[in-house]
């Protein structure tokens, strides 16, 4: 007989023309709508209206029961490929392409449009597409040979809003420091539609009580970058000093494989949230970073699914059942 459903789907169609997909073992949801998109409009700059985009995102969620999740306010993502579109850079036709330069003798140029980067990443610049101007000198700029996508760099289509996850009054954050999103409502920028996303619903949780670690270590651990410390890229001016802001307590999401089966745990940790300075000529730099504030001694190595076994340590440790210790 059955001993253990690992899996269950189900999909329905509803009145709006949306596809819902429920899956009942992770007790999440997600839908799509097909929006045509005009041949004429393919490559031309989208209209880009923030508060429309929040407000379409917003009654969406409203409409479907989920009040609860838009209470906590959503963001629309600020992801490099939307930069130019929010920040009102390049030409109806023509969206500038995005290059992986971590320090060029324009930084800091308004022409770049110098993207703040995410953490663990080189700073994006921003560059004028191949036989654009180039500002100050006038002279035709060639293909950077750094961009990300080859010319022509084409405008996004459509605007994400994400809604971050929070439990019992506490945000939820990734193993690395980042927020932990409990949904994402894509939306149509030419349409001003919602297109696709998805939602995580509540799920019950046992609760479990393991020893913590002692305040000075969790100071020590903080001070050395917790589980994302800042690393040089080889090109900075100076030294590098990274400024904590912000010291929360969150949730640290935290997934494990165990038995063939996905284990989700949340743990108590603190987040530092603050900027890294590389030097002069290099923009600021946001930073985050995490401490679970579980004793090491309550983890144990598991192998995780795969053809190959996987190196044991940091993910691959799950917490050990209580009745084990």
């Amino acid at each position: 007989g059955i001993t253990t459903v690992t899996m269950a789907n189900f999909q329905w169609h509803d009145a709006d023309g949306f596809t819902w997909t429920y899956d009942a073992a992770n007790r999440s949801a997600s839908f799509w709508k097909e929006i045509p998109i005009k041949e004429s409009e393919r490559g031309k700059k989208p209209p880009f209206d923030e508060a429309a985009v929040m407000k379409a995102a917003d009654a969406f969620m409203d409409a479907h029961g989920f009040s609860e999740i838009r209470k906590k306010g959503g963001v629309i993502q600020d992801i490099p490929q939307f930069h130019p579109l929010m920040k009102g850079g390049g030409t109806d036709s023509s969206m500038p392409c995005i290059t992986n330069d971590a320090v060029r003798p324009e930084v800091g140029s308004p022409r770049l449009g110098l993207a703040p980067s995410g953490v663990g990443t080189a700073s994006p610049g921003i560059a004028p597409p191949a036989g654009a101007p180039d500002g100050d000198s006038g002279k035709i700029r060639a293909e950077p040979e750094t961009a990300i996508y080859p010319s022509p760099c084409w405008w996004p289509i459509q605007a994400t809003v994400s809604y971050p996850g929070e439990r019992e009054g506490r945000k939820l954050a990734d193993s690395y420091g980042n927020d932990v999103n409990v949904s994402n409502i894509a939306i149509d920028l030419q349409t001003g539609q919602v297109a696709n996303g998805f939602v995580q619903l509540d799920e019950n949780a046992e609760r479990s009580s393991y020893p913590l670690i002692d305040r000075e270590t969790a100071k020590r651990r903080l001070q050395s970058g917790g589980r994302n410390p800042v690393w040089p890229w080889g090109n900075e001016t100076g030294n590098i000093e990274v400024h904590l802001k912000t010291i929360e307590l969150v949730w640290m999401r935290y997934d494990v494989w165990n038995n063939g089966t996905n284990d989700t745990y949340y743990l108590p940790a603190i987040r530092g949230l603050g900027t890294v300075l590389r030097g002069k000529g290099m923009e600021p730099e946001e930073y985050r970073t995490i401490i679970p504030l579980l004793a090491d001694d309550v983890f144990e190595d598991v192998t995780p699914p795969g053809p190959e076994p996987l190196p044991l340590g940091g993910d691959a440790q799950m917490l050990q059942a209580p009745g084990k210790r």
